[in-house]
């Protein structure tokens, strides 16, 4: 049974497990029943210069926490986007929950969730974003807060999540690993079961045919009727919340569609937005949000022009023909504006190729350079043009800059990223568990370009026998990465189908992958039958094995080899 011991990812501590940390991600009811304290609180101050939130107590719903200020310093982070996304939305009086264990919490503030350590004298700090937390629960603080109670009762509550699993086939893993924020049109949402009784990892919630799967959207079609109406409340959050919750139904609110273009008229400017990416998010694909929202980036207002870079980004390709104004957007003065813009064209992915050379410009700006790389990559070869200033940022002092730039270079052309294979090294070597899971996911579609990296993923390996690192060392090294061999075995046997990556490791796997056959406490011997058919056209020895497989004593075995045998020889 997986457990997250004081919050901590224990992804590189499992020895049989390809998981990723987000298929470990805990269910909230995991959460709930594993925090020592629940507490909610509210922010008191802010410093964005000095990067210090200040809260307040406002209640405990499990345990007992002292009265005094709760000071976080949010500095840190895998992405630079982490630290931003608390800082930006820590506005005096917004509520965030927060959930304790010994030295270490996870603290939802709605839309995003992020870890700390304790440090002295009630302060704090942010030791990583969790963003994949979204998939437990992703909903405003103040719904959090009034549920909680009955779960911890034993009752079940419908909460809203982030989908993740077989149920609607979407799984969230290139998301977590590359935009570290769960939103927008390809991160829906849907409302399950909330208990303590609820399985322990997100997956497991979501798994095809779940019982704590309610439905799609953050809420069904008879709950339209009420956020319509709210649309036209006197305070502008009620009317902004209205909206975007209408958003998060999708096509089922298609009612609403009328109410949220009245709302475009709206008299203040970040309701238009979220009414704009509404109405986009429901199906108004040919309507006026887009044009909504691109006036919008126009707007004296800074707070609105933002919105809207975010809402066009949370569209997704949807909003493909803004990028022509959110090419011009990356001139604004604001650096925030020019951040979430940079942001927008990234999320929008190669069809906002035409604004690369503004986003090349902007890797000379210190503001937002890092987002500006995370947006070429994003975007894929059709950003080769800017490969000599991501090697100069991977060549400079700043960290943030070389990061973003190495993962950028993977996936814009990998045997130029070669380059930075010492920035991932770097990462290898490091005790923290989700920076090797993601430096090893960066270099893994670099195939054999990556092999510069091989001996410090061998060392994973052969250390903590774990399938991520064996799968990664088999993708580039190839023949010579035979040392993940076992542990792709085992993995294998624990229903993973391995098989593709085990066929990299050539002929030399054959003796290896035949002794597996032939032990009968295995369990899916097929896969390994599966290993041996991707072999064959490269190696006699695994067809005629494959051959002899035939009249194995297995029924199994036999049949998956009959059925190899006829796809090698043409047959169906």
């Amino acid at each position: 049974m997986i457990r997250f011991i004081g919050f901590a990812i224990l992804c590189f501590a499992l020895t049989t497990s390809a998981q990723a940390y987000v298929d470990i991600t805990p269910s909230l009811g995991s959460v709930i029943n594993d925090a020592q304290s629940i507490t909610v609180l509210k922010v008191e101050k802010v410093s964005r210069e000095r990067q210090i939130v200040v809260y307040k107590k406002v209640a405990d719903l499990k345990g007992e926490t002292a009265d005094t200020p709760i000071r976080h310093r949010v500095a840190h982070g895998f992405h630079p986007r982490e630290p931003r996304m608390v800082l930006e939305w820590a506005e005096p009086g917004e509520m965030a929950i927060c959930f304790t264990t010994g030295g270490a919490s996870v603290v939802c503030t709605g839309h995003y969730w992020y870890q700390c350590a304790a440090l002295e004298d009630h302060w704090w700090t942010m030791t990583t974003g969790r963003p994949e937390l979204s998939l437990a629960y992703y909903g405003q603080p103040e719904k959090l807060r009034e549920q909680i109670p009955p779960i911890l009762a034993g009752k079940e509550q419908v909460v809203t999540v982030v989908s993740h699993g077989s149920n609607q086939g979407i799984f969230q893993y290139n998301n977590v690993a590359y935009q570290k924020v769960l939103r927008g049109r390809d991160c829906p949402v849907w409302r399950i079961r909330a208990s303590l009784k609820m399985p322990e990892r997100v997956w497991e919630v979501g798994d095809k045919g779940s019982p704590w799967v309610v439905g799609p959207g953050a809420a069904g079609p008879e709950d339209v009727p009420a956020l319509i109406a709210s649309l036209q409340a006197h305070e502008a959050r009620m009317r902004l919340e209205a909206a975007e919750e209408l958003g998060l139904i999708g096509a089922p609110a298609q009612l609403a569609l009328a109410p949220l273009e009245r709302a475009f008229h709206d008299p203040d400017p970040l309701v238009r937005a979220s009414a704009a990416r509404a109405s986009a998010l429901i199906g108004d694909e040919d309507g006026p949000a887009l044009a909504e929202l691109e006036r919008l980036l126009r707007n004296e207002s800074a707070a609105a022009r933002k919105a809207a870079a975010i809402a066009l980004g949370d569209l997704g390709n949807q909003a493909k023909s803004a990028v022509g104004a959110l090419r011009e957007a990356m001139s604004d003065q604001d650096p925030l504006v020019k951040w979430a813009v940079a942001e927008a064209l990234g999320r929008i992915g190669p069809d906002a190729a035409p604004a690369i050379p503004a986003l090349a410009a902007a890797l000379r700006d210190p503001a937002c350079r890092v987002m500006a790389a995370d947006a070429l990559g994003a975007m894929g070869t059709a950003s080769r043009g800017a490969v000599p200033l991501l090697l100069d940022g991977l060549r400079g002092e700043d960290p943030d800059f070389r990061w973003t730039s190495a993962v950028a270079l993977t996936r814009i052309d990998a045997k130029t990223a070669r380059e930075a294979i010492p920035v991932f090294v770097e990462q290898l070597k490091k005790g923290d568990h989700r920076a090797r899971w993601d430096a090893l996911m960066y270099i893994s579609p670099m195939g054999l370009e990556a092999i510069d990296a091989a001996p410090a993923v061998r060392a994973i390996v052969l250390e903590r026998g774990n399938g991520v690192a064996a799968e990664t060392l088999a993708a580039i090294a190839g023949p010579a990465g035979i040392d993940a061999l076992p542990v792709l075995l085992e993995v294998l046997a624990d229903d993973w189908d391995t098989t593709a990556s085990i066929a990299k490791l050539g002929p030399k796997a054959i003796p290896a992958i035949l002794a597996h056959l032939n032990n009968p406490q295995i369990k899916n011997r097929a896969l390994a039958v599966k290993a041996l058919e991707l072999l064959a056209p490269q190696s006699k020895e695994a067809a005629v094995a494959l051959g002899r497989l035939v009249q194995h004593a297995d029924p199994e075995v036999r049949s998956a080899a009959e059925a190899s045998v006829a796809k090698l020889a043409g047959g169906e």
